[in-house]
C-alpha cells in the first residue's frame, strides 16, 4: 500500500481537512453532468465541451511515482477509459510532477476535476498552478479553447451568483493561477455590472485594500510585491486593477461604512487611481 498526504479544504474551513493517508483504488460510479445545478446551464455546457475535447486524449501519462500511487491507480490513470475515483482525480490534479508527461496526465483528470469544481468541490491554487505548468495554452486549439471556456464560465458563474458553490476567493485563485495571470478574471469582472458582481467586489476588495494599506504602513515587508518581476507580475496586475477600476467602482456604489473608510484611507495615500468615471450599468 502506498502512502501519500494531501489537503483538500472543505466548504467551510479551507485548509483544515485532508485526504486519507492511504487510498485504495476502487471503481466507484462517478456523478456525471446531471449532478450539476440546473441554474447554471452555461457551466454544464462548458464541462460537456471540455469532456468531449479531452475524451480519449489522455494517451499515456507515463509510469508515475509508485511511492505515491498504487499499481492499480497508475494503470487506471494510464487508461483513458477507466473510471477514476474522485479522490484520485483531486490528488493527481494537485501535483502533476509525479508523471514524466504532465500534460497528458492533466488531460486525463481535467474533465472530472472540472465537473467536481462545477458541483462545488474545492479546487484552488495547487490545482490551478499544476494546470498552468502543464502548458494547456499550448495544447491543440480545440482542447485549449475548451479549457479557456471552462475557466471563464466557471468564474463568470461565481460572479453572477451571490452565494456561489465555493467562496469567490477559491474560484478566483484557481482560475487566475490556471491562466498564469489574473488579467482574464479581472477583465471579466469589469464587464460584469450587476448587484452580485458588485457585492462580491465589495466583499473581496475590502481585504485587498487593507493589504495595500498595510504595505503603505510597513513598506519593508510588503504583502503585494512578492512576484519575481514586480512591475509585471500577478500581484502588480491585481494592485493596478484595484486602484484604477475596483476602488473607483466601489466608491460610487458602496455605502458600507468600514469599506468607505478604507477607500478614504487608500485615497489619502495619493496612489494613482481611476477617477470613477466609468459608465453606470
Amino acid at each position: 500500500m502506498n502512502h501519500r498526504t494531501a489537503t483538500t479544504p472543505d466548504a467551510t474551513t479551507p485548509g483544515n481537512s485532508a485526504i486519507p493517508d492511504a487510498i485504495t483504488p476502487i471503481h466507484v460510479p462517478t456523478p456525471g453532468l446531471a449532478a450539476l445545478p440546473d441554474e447554471v446551464p452555461d457551466l454544464r455546457t462548458a464541462v460537456a465541451r471540455l469532456t468531449e475535447a479531452l475524451a480519449g486524449q489522455a494517451g499515456d501519462p507515463g509510469q508515475g511515482c509508485l511511492s505515491c500511487y498504487g499499481e492499480e491507480e497508475v494503470a487506471e490513470l494510464r487508461d483513458p477509459h477507466a473510471p477514476l475515483a474522485d479522490d484520485l482525480v483531486q490528488y493527481t490534479a494537485r501535483d502533476l510532477t509525479h508523471w514524466p508527461r504532465p500534460a497528458q496526465a492533466a488531460r486525463r483528470v481535467l474533465p472530472r476535476l472540472a465537473a467536481l469544481a462545477a458541483q462545488g468541490e474545492y479546487v484552488g491554487e495547487l490545482e490551478g498552478t499544476a494546470l498552468h505548468r502543464a502548458g494547456w495554452q499550448d495544447w491543440p486549439e480545440d482542447q485549449a479553447g475548451a479549457v479557456r471556456a471552462f475557466l471563464d464560465t466557471y468564474w463568470t458563474a461565481a460572479l453572477r451568483r451571490r452565494d456561489p458553490g465555493r467562496p469567490l476567493d477559491d474560484v478566483f485563485t484557481f482560475c487566475s493561477t490556471a491562466h498564469g495571470t489574473p488579467a482574464p478574471c479581472l477583465a471579466r469582472w469589469e464587464r460584469e455590472r450587476h448587484p452580485a458582481a458588485d457585492a462580491h467586489l465589495a466583499d473581496t476588495a475590502h481585504g485587498w485594500i487593507e493589504d495595500l494599506l498595510l504595505d503603505a504602513a510597513d513598506p519593508a515587508h510588503p504583502l503585494w510585491f512578492t512576484d519575481p518581476a514586480p512591475d509585471a507580475g500577478p500581484a502588480s496586475q491585481l494592485r493596478t486593477w484595484l486602484l484604477t477600476h475596483a476602488a473607483p467602482r466601489l466608491r460610487r456604489r458602496t455605502t458600507a461604512p468600514a469599506l468607505r473608510q478604507a477607500l478614504d484611507r487608500l485615497h489619502a495615500l495619493g496612489l494613482p487611481m481611476g477617477h470613477g468615471n466609468e459608465e453606470a450599468p
